[in-house]
């Protein structure tokens, strides 16, 4: 049985360009109701204007290595059934080569961003008949490429912490996906 999803509420990360937009424009068109969030306002302001017009588009900037940010975001926030963890990042350079200022880069964007705002979101979740966290892997979550540790390494850690959400909030019937 298909489940009608019209007047839900969605947030996306990384809803500026890519997967995100994608994910953000095929979603109005079914009749949910977007929160899209990224750190460029005038893109997000673009994909806005590409989503259906009958629905409830909202926009944020919000920059995931920053807590504060995603807290701000989500304290504006009354409803909520689907969050999709999208927004990552990737940088492609050999183990040795990868400055520890990229590494945590990448893990502040693709794992610990996700982390916060999973958690930040709870609450939201938790009033929703159909709440669900989708985080938005890779291939490279399964196995590993050259010249990719810190992107690699970050969806590997992000397919682990995906799998204990899932075990430990489908308590409370709130779906985990990657």
């Amino acid at each position: 049985m298909k489940q009608d999803i019209r007047g839900k509420t969605a947030l996306i990360t990384g809803a500026s360009a890519g997967i995100g937009k994608d994910i953000a424009i095929r979603l109005s068109n079914l009749g949910v109701n977007v929160i899209l969030c990224a750190r460029r306002l005038d893109a997000l302001e673009e994909v806005k204007g590409l989503c259906a017009k009958d629905v409830n588009v909202q926009v944020y900037k919000m920059d995931l290595s920053d807590e504060k940010s995603i807290l701000e975001v989500v304290s504006k926030l009354d409803c909520l059934d689907y969050l999709i963890n999208n927004a990552g990042v990737a940088e492609f350079m050999p183990f040795e080569e990868t400055p520890t200022e990229v590494f945590d880069y990448v893990y502040s964007i693709n794992v610990r961003g996700p982390f916060i705002l999973s958690k930040a979101v709870l609450p939201l979740l938790r009033k929703s008949s159909v709440p669900t966290i989708i985080n938005v892997g890779s291939v490279v979550s399964n196995i590993a490429y050259e010249e990719e540790v810190a992107y690699c390494s970050s969806k590997h850690a992000l397919l682990g912490m995906s799998k204990v959400m899932a075990k430990e909030l489908i308590k409370e019937d709130i779906r985990v996906h990657i």
